[in-house]
């Protein structure tokens, strides 16, 4: 018999956080989602909100996406709201498409967030190989749903998102024109003009966001060192990382850190790819 081979690496890379939150009637906020792929599922309730600009209406039982700090505005309305929330690293799966940022979830999946939330309050590998299990199972569901959908409408991913996909897969936080140009193979007239469409700003300050991303969320979720996170991202040394973080967030790396970390779920560690 011919055995199919499969890939040997993990999809989901590292599960960043897990929670449980509770919103009053008629909340609003205005928030950036977190760096990577966030999902929400909805435990009850209900209430308007706005990704990046487009409408959804979130109901209990709906699972909601969102990805790469995108901003979120949040309308509340006369009833409370409680959600799972579930934040993860994933640079191999391409983000869900706008018609498919509010999913209704069948029951089997409604149990495995719940396992999930679950297994994030225990400790040590358990904890690890419980919930990743849980989310892949889920992400599975998710990328089904994905494949039916398509069959019926299609949404180009542009290519501007192809390009910053590859750019964070290879952890290139420091591209330069010529690196973008090269890597794409378009000009970079071609690539000013995909920024500024998808982001209103040109290519280079693009990459600024993007590497300033990856170090709130390196900041807030891992306890790698000011050094460690420096080399991560490409800079030369700790000062220039320092220098370029205070002057875009208003603060230093290590005040920023001190009010945001979140040492909750650091027994979530990514499992290990096999080789």
């Amino acid at each position: 018999m011919e055995q199919k081979l499969f890939p040997k690496y993990a999809a989901i890379e590292a599960i960043q956080g897990v929670w449980k939150f509770e919103r009053p009637s008629n909340y609003h906020s205005k928030s950036v989602s977190t760096p990577g792929h966030l999902l929400h599922f909805m435990i009850k309730g209900s209430y308007a909100l706005t990704i990046g600009g487009k409408r959804y209406e979130a109901k209990e039982g709906d699972t909601i996406y969102y990805h790469e700090s995108e901003p979120v505005e949040c309308f509340g309305r006369d009833n409370c709201i409680s959600f799972y929330s579930i934040s993860f690293t994933a640079p191999s799966i391409q983000p869900l498409p706008s018609y498919l940022r509010a999913i209704q979830t069948p029951d089997s999946c409604k149990k495995l967030f719940a396992e999930l939330y679950a297994a994030s309050l225990i400790t040590g590998q358990e904890s690890c190989f419980r919930t990743h299990a849980a989310l892949n199972s889920i992400w599975w569901w998710i990328e089904e749903v994905r494949g039916r959908e398509q069959g019926n409408m299609v949404e180009s991913i542009s290519e501007w998102w192809r390009l910053e996909t590859a750019l964070r897969k290879n952890k290139n936080f420091q591209a330069t024109t010529q690196d973008l140009v090269k890597i794409s193979g378009r000009s970079y007239a071609t690539l000013q003009r995909l920024s500024i469409k998808e982001f209103g700003i040109a290519p280079i300050k693009r990459i600024r966001e993007m590497r300033m991303d990856e170090a709130r969320g390196l900041l807030r979720y891992s306890d790698l060192s000011l050094t460690s996170i420096s080399n991560e991202l490409g800079y030369q040394d700790l000062a220039t990382f320092s220098r370029e973080f205070s002057h875009v967030n208003k603060e230093s790396p290590s005040s920023w850190r001190k009010r945001h970390f979140s040492a909750k779920n650091k027994n979530l560690a990514p499992i290990a790819p096999i080789s």
